[in-house]
């Protein structure tokens, strides 16, 4: 176990939690900021095109949410390139009790670990490193 300061995101209703130390920063833009190219999106954020990738389709999630005039947005770095990951919801910050997952979970790509909330709920923590 290890006690970890996590930001708690949203996406289609399921909070998971990243830890802030594979964070470089988070930030919420208007819709109508967003890049394409290519089909693929990006923001400008001080002066520096940042790719955007969903967490929701990375992580299989099909549901639907509604539409917002601002995208949420996770800025991290991976192999010395910034990746913006888009949520439904930037949820809160809290320090977390990390319990690492048995079998077969452990197993699962992009997750490093759990926690549980204060009403009981689990939380599952994302390794960002190894999720994309």
């Amino acid at each position: 176990m290890a006690i970890v300061q996590v930001l708690l995101i949203k996406i289609c209703g399921n909070i998971f939690a990243i830890p802030i130390n594979q964070i470089i920063r988070t930030t919420e833009v208007p819709i109508n900021e967003l890049k394409r190219s290519k089909k693929k999106l990006s923001v400008l954020l001080d002066d520096e095109l940042i790719a955007l990738l969903s967490l929701k389709k990375i992580l299989g999630i099909k549901k639907d949410t509604p539409r917002s005039p601002y995208v949420s947005i996770v800025i991290i770095e991976i192999k010395n390139k910034k990746v913006g990951l888009v949520v439904d919801c930037l949820y809160g910050q809290q320090e977390a009790f990390i319990k690492p997952l048995d079998q077969p979970l452990k197993w699962v790509r992009g997750l490093s670990g759990a926690t549980i909330m204060g009403d009981g709920s689990v939380v599952f923590v994302l390794d960002t490193m190894n999720l994309i």
